[in-house]
Formats: structure tokens, sequence, C-alpha cells
């Protein structure tokens, strides 16, 4: 991967030059960088009465933002590391009582799949796909890492499925959705807004 060539550059491939200029504003952090790219949002968060018991450990363990809200403003970092390829999230929620805040890192494993690793040590596999406007990440499963290699662990029974998607709307502005779905109790949590890139 060339010192000047975004992360993101090499999971689209062929698509990169495709994507509309927004994408390339959201996906620019290059490796081995201190590239930082500021994005501002209003999230809504929903989490389903069924996973409201575990919501504490959930916030314990930062695997999710833990707490629902609607008209929520969010501030995310994209950060680059000057000694690794990692994608870096930091996202600050703004909810009436305090900013809480959610930390994950994203792993390039192979040209095909991403995987999203949270403050707990799960991670979520997921393929980029970008068409007609939109970067779609399709479940690829989760995993922990063993001796410093990814594993994949058959929990979709308990934890559901996820799926997520991002829709450019012009050159400064991108909707995103994400949810979890369980196959037997539906939707048990997801988030959604609008984003702004300078």
């Amino acid at each position: 991967m060339g010192a000047n060539q975004p992360i993101f550059e090499k999971v689209f491939g062929d698509d990169w030059d495709k994507m509309p200029i927004i994408f390339k504003k959201h996906y620019q952090n290059r490796p081995y960088s201190n590239d930082i790219t500021n994005t501002k949002g209003v999230m809504n968060i929903y989490i389903a009465p069924i996973l409201q018991p575990i919501a504490p450990f959930l916030a314990l363990t930062q695997t999710l933002i833990a707490k629902k809200g609607d008209n929520i403003d969010v501030l995310v970092k994209f950060k680059s590391g000057e000694n690794d390829e990692y994608f870096r999230f930091e996202r600050e929620f703004a909810f009436p009582d305090k900013t809480r805040r959610f930390y994950s890192t994203m792993e390039r494993v192979d040209d095909k799949m991403i995987i999203e690793w949270t403050k707990s040590g799960i991670g979520w596999g997921c393929e980029f796909k970008y068409k007609d406007n939109q970067v779609s990440l399709l479940h690829r499963g989760y995993f922990i890492k063993l001796f410093g290699k990814p594993i994949r662990i058959p929990i979709e029974l308990i934890a559901g499925r996820g799926f997520a998607y991002e829709r450019a709307i012009d050159d400064n502005n991108f909707e995103m959705y994400m949810e979890i779905k369980h196959f037997l109790f539906g939707k048990t949590y997801s988030y959604s807004g609008t984003f702004y890139i300078e």
C-alpha cells in the first residue's frame, strides 16, 4: 500500500474512482500517518426492551453506545496511526445528561473484509460494497483475537447479525444506518443519522 494511498482505497478497489466526493472525504485517511477527519452529525439511537437489562454491561465493556435517544449531537473523529494501518473511530455523543464516548478500530483483514474491534475485544467482521452512491457493510461474523490473529466466534444465535449502510447526500453530507437484528426477536439495536464533513 502506497504511503499516500488511503487505507480504504484498496478495500473498495476499482470502485474507488467511481465513488462520490463525500466518500473520498470520509475515507481519505492514510496508513502510517497522523491524519484526522472530523465529522459532525445528529443521530437517533434505538435499544429494544429485550436488550435494556444488559445495557450497563454494554456501557462497561464499550461494546456499543448503551443509551437510547433522538436528535443527539455527535462528533466523530476518524484517525490514523503513524505506526499502523488501522482506521480509528472516536465518537462523542452529547446526551442531555452527559457526553458519552465510544471508540472502535477498523482493521483490514484482506481486500474483502474489515473487522471493527471494540474495547471489549469483540470484533464485527463486515464486507464493504459500493453501489449507486451507497456503501453497504455486510455481516461476515464476530471475532476475537487469539495470539494476534482474528478467530471467528459463532454467536449469531445470541447476538444477532449486523448490517449498515452509508448513503451520499451531496459533496459534504452523508446519511448512515446501522442495525443488529436477531432471527427471533427482530431488531434489537440501531443507530442512524446524517453527518457533515467540511
